[in-house]
Order: C-alpha cells, then structure tokens, then sequence
C-alpha cells in the first residue's frame, strides 16, 4: 500500500513539472522550447474560448427556451445585463424592454413557440436563427383577433459579456406576419 501511494505522489510531482507535461503532449523527452511554450499556451486559449462560446451559446437557448417559449420573466434577470442595449427603440431601457417584448408577443400569441434552427458564435457574438409560431387568439398590434396559426422567421445577433446579453440585433418578417394574419 505504502509503495502504491508513493508511485501515485511520484507521478503527480511529475505531471505538475512542464517538462513532464510537455512530454506527455508531445511524446519528446527534451526540454521544451520558448515556441513549443507558446503553442501549448494557444491550444489551451483555443479550449478556454471554446468553452467561452460554448456557455454563450446555452445563455442564448436559456433565453429562448425559459424566456419566450416558457414565459418566465424571472430567467431574464439573470441572462440579460442590467443596461443592455435593446435592438429597436425601447420606452424601457435594459432589462425591462426584454420582459415587455415578451409579455407583449405571449399575449398576442399565448401558444408562442420558437424553434432555433441554427446557432452558433464566436467571441463574444452569437448568431441565432429562428423560426416563431403561435395563433393570434387575442388580436396583434390593434388589430382584431384572427384565430390564425401564422410562423416567421429571424435573424438575431447577440453580444455577450461575462456570460450575460449586453446587446442584440434583430431582422425578422413583421409584414409578412401581418399578411399571414390579415
């Protein structure tokens, strides 16, 4: 037992000295050079932005699966920053314009649905497009209820910052969603 332990700490005071590592990754028993460092540096940058993207990516699903497609205002709070920039005018700044928008658009459609049909990012940017569906039952932007099932489809851009929406782009089809209604 007390030999096994000892290989074990042997093996850990190894894998915490860079030549060791270095081996390890490379397969080369020599030390490793200032351009080897450096390329080892950038592989592990490369794994923390792809984790970085990865986690934006599940902020933005959150946002559309708890936010719009559940209608729960509270998961907004914790996804959009404070002062976030809304992407049309807004009478209510930062957070506030996310929750009207989506107490608006359930209202008028309260089978609301998106559905993301792609998404992905870089940096601090993630590009989603969708595709809404709903029946208006309670009569959109003033005009009567139809009782219609009508879909469209977007396009959003999304700036995150420590994990958190700060700013967003939109370009959706609102004509042809009044068309599809009228």
């Amino acid at each position: 037992m007390a030999a096994s332990m000892m290989a074990v700490r042997r093996r850990a005071a190894a894998a915490r000295r860079p030549e060791e590592s270095y081996r390890r990754l490379t397969g080369w028993f020599t030390r490793p050079s200032v351009i080897d460092i450096h390329l080892i540096v950038d592989q592990i940058n490369y794994e923390g932005v792809l984790i970085a993207v990865e986690a934006n990516l599940e902020v933005v699903r959150r946002l559309l699966d708890e936010g719009w497609n559940q209608g729960r205002l509270e998961v907004i709070d914790e996804l959009v920053a404070e002062d976030a920039v809304p992407a049309h005018d807004s009478p209510s700044p930062g957070r506030q314009s996310w929750k009207d928008a989506i107490v608006l658009y359930r209202s008028a459609f309260p089978d609301l649905r998106y559905r993301i049909d792609d998404l992905f990012g870089t940096d601090d940017k993630v590009v989603l497009r969708w595709t809404a569906t709903g029946t208006d039952t309670v009569g959109f932007m003033g005009r009567p209820p139809t009782g219609r099932q009508a879909s469209v489809t977007g396009i959003n851009i999304y700036r995150l910052d420590d994990g958190v929406l700060v700013e967003h782009w939109d370009q959706w089809d609102l004509a042809g969603l009044i068309q599809k209604l009228s």
